[in-house]
């Protein structure tokens, strides 16, 4: 009889505050044997840290320790390619696992699908796995509640920028029409 595969999830926890995870990715967080987090060398990692005191003993703990983070690289190496061989690693790591039947908590500060390296996993492994996805309170989001006042309310629009668009600061990038959905 053949193994029955096991899930991969994705799990968003918040933005930092270990009570702001929700009741769902809690849940699966504790059913999942294999926890997974993604972490820079000698680190702990953010969302490891809000997570840590909802683990259960017999879990296993899968650190995905990032190659590089933001230091420059020699030639001929480059951190695109770098960045995408880890992933494709850390995907068979995970494989391994799954194709041995046991479910795979993949965690992510914030959401998972809002620059959560998550998502690079996601896209190389969904298509082989039953996948499911747990949206989290992103940080910008929850930084919000710090200023106490609407933002975004009736028409108006929001507009999001990661901290490495080098558009961010510049007046093009607000002036530039948002699309619509």
């Amino acid at each position: 009889m053949m193994q029955q595969p096991g899930r991969l999830i994705g799990l968003g926890v918040g933005p930092g505050d270990p009570e702001l995870i929700t009741l769902k990715a809690l849940r699966l967080l504790r059913e999942s044997p294999v926890v997974a987090y993604f972490v820079a060398k000698g680190k702990k990692g953010n969302a490891f840290g809000i997570i840590e005191g909802h683990l259960q003993q017999a879990q296993t703990l899968l650190p995905l320790v990032y190659p590089v983070t933001t230091e420059v690289l020699p030639a001929p190496l480059s951190y695109e390619q770098v960045i995408s061989d880890f992933y494709d690693s850390a995907s068979e790591e995970l494989a391994q696992h799954l194709d041995a039947g046991r479910d795979v908590a993949v965690i992510c500060e914030g959401d998972p699908f809002f620059y959560g390296s998550y998502m690079y996993l996601h896209d190389r492994l969904a298509e082989r796995y039953q996948a499911e996805v747990v949206p989290g309170c992103a940080r910008c989001w929850a930084a919000l509640r710090c200023w106490a006042r609407r933002w975004c309310i009736a028409t108006r629009a929001c507009r999001c920028f990661p901290g490495c668009c080098p558009m961010r600061n510049s007046s093009v990038a607000w002036r530039t029409p948002m699309r619509r959905w």
